[in-house]
């Protein structure tokens, strides 16, 4: 009987490590990186117009931006992409419950999502008192074309016309 006990826990324990080592799996697939906000906010504070690429230490091709009360769920439909910046444990708390649904769960939050190709490839996250992208409009692509940004009185970036 407890040779039974023992192969049943071994059969057990062995079957939770698989889909623990599947999770983890697919949790690498979607982890990206959320630096680069610092080169973003010294932009923005020397005042003067610049150009996204300049500020920029990664590659990308386009860039969407999220203001307040924007969804996961919403942002990830938008860019056809789901991504977490936070650790596994994160994750699963955040990504995988309902706590995660809106990240952006103020009127002062902003995130700037950079895309390479399909791919997302930084996720930074902005408290608008540092930098306020509120008059770029959210959820459209912006491509590195567009993405010459002016700073107009502190901290709000505009697209020219």
């Amino acid at each position: 009987m407890k040779k039974l006990y023992k192969q049943c826990g071994f059969i057990a324990g062995t079957v939770l490590l698989i889909f623990l080592a599947i999770d983890i799996y697919k949790y690498s697939q979607i982890f990206i990186w959320d630096s680069g906000a610092a080169y973003i906010r010294d932009a923005t504070e020397q005042g003067d117009p610049f150009e996204m690429n300049d500020v920029t230490d990664f590659a990308w091709d386009r860039f969407y931006v999220f203001g307040p009360y924007m969804s996961r769920e919403q942002m990830e439909e938008t860019v056809g992409q789901k991504w977490t910046t936070h650790s596994y444990p994160g994750y699963l708390l955040y990504q995988r419950s309902y706590l995660g649904a809106y990240p952006h769960d103020s009127e002062c939050c902003n995130s700037v999502v950079f895309m390479n190709k399909d791919d997302v490839v930084r996720d930074i996250f902005f408290n608008r008192s540092d930098v306020d992208f509120s008059n770029l409009p959210f959820g459209r692509a912006i491509t590195r074309e567009e993405a010459y940004i002016v700073v107009v009185e502190e901290h709000l970036l505009i697209l020219p016309d």
